[in-house]
């Protein structure tokens, strides 16, 4: 099995999510020992907010709060499940549900991406993004989306361009041209390689071809719970941890398949 360290170029071992990871191994509690922020951005939070005496001006100091960090979709939802009801409750209703209805339009481009690669003989794999939010999350309303994120394999990069292209995707910035395109599909993972594509009603498309692994998971990477757990670490430590939602991602990654990792593979 190969080695994720050397796959991943010690970028997993950043120092927040290094922290997440002994937590876990060591079976301690991790909410206990993440700040309050985040156990609001997790599902199931409700309990915990319905019994703390939430004014209306610390509520939307809360949300003003969670709209920065990137986990307005998530404390939102436990704030209505608590009862909670800010005094700009429209304004956040209507926020909320924009969030939510592009969500499934995400999906929905996704899913036509996704078939246009593959009838074309194209391996890819969504990830992170609408993928993940439905496999960690109770529904695609839990967690604000930016875009849709595809895997594909580095020996694919120029014919997903192509077939993307052909399916009237655009480029994000310039076009490649083919020897542009196989210089940057060997380039190494670490230098985080992509193309950036625009699809229907400007969405951004990314492929991407720095999973960890030596292969892809077939159909899932949740398949591959221990190179998807270096994954989300990584993406995380790219952007310098600056985001709950990977946070968040990370905690209900190891809260659902922490029990089945393989830690001798780190």
């Amino acid at each position: 099995m190969a080695d994720l360290r050397e796959q991943g170029q010690g970028l997993w071992q950043a120092p927040l999510g290094t922290g997440i990871i002994i937590g876990a191994r060591a079976g301690s509690d991790l909410m206990s020992d993440l700040p309050s922020a985040i156990q609001l951005a997790l599902p199931g939070a409700s309990g915990a907010i319905s019994k703390c005496a939430l004014t209306e001006s610390s509520c939307d100091a809360l949300l003003r709060e969670a709209v920065r960090l990137g986990v307005f979709a998530a404390v939102y939802s436990n704030l209505r499940q608590a009862g909670y009801r800010p005094r700009n409750e429209n304004e956040l209703d209507r926020r909320w549900q924009a969030s939510g209805a592009r969500n499934l339009f995400l999906k929905r481009e996704q899913e036509r991406v996704l078939t246009g690669l593959r009838d074309a003989g194209v391996a890819c794999l969504p990830v992170r993004g609408v993928a993940l939010t439905e496999a960690l999350y109770p529904d695609v309303f839990w967690r604000e989306i930016a875009d849709i994120d595809l895997l594909i394999a580095p020996e694919d990069v120029s014919r997903a361009y192509r077939v993307l292209k052909a399916m009237g995707l655009g480029d994000a910035e310039k076009p490649w041209t083919e020897p542009a395109l196989e210089r940057l599909a060997r380039r190494a993972s670490y230098h985080f390689p992509e193309i950036r594509m625009t699809g229907h009603h400007a969405v951004a498309v990314e492929l991407h071809w720095d999973w960890v692994a030596a292969e892809l998971p077939d159909g899932d990477l949740f398949l591959d719970p221990e190179a998807c757990l270096v994954y989300l670490s990584r993406h995380a430590a790219k952007h310098l941890w600056l985001d709950l939602r990977w946070l968040a991602d990370i905690e209900l990654f190891l809260r659902e398949r922490g029990t089945v990792l393989n830690w001798d593979r780190f």
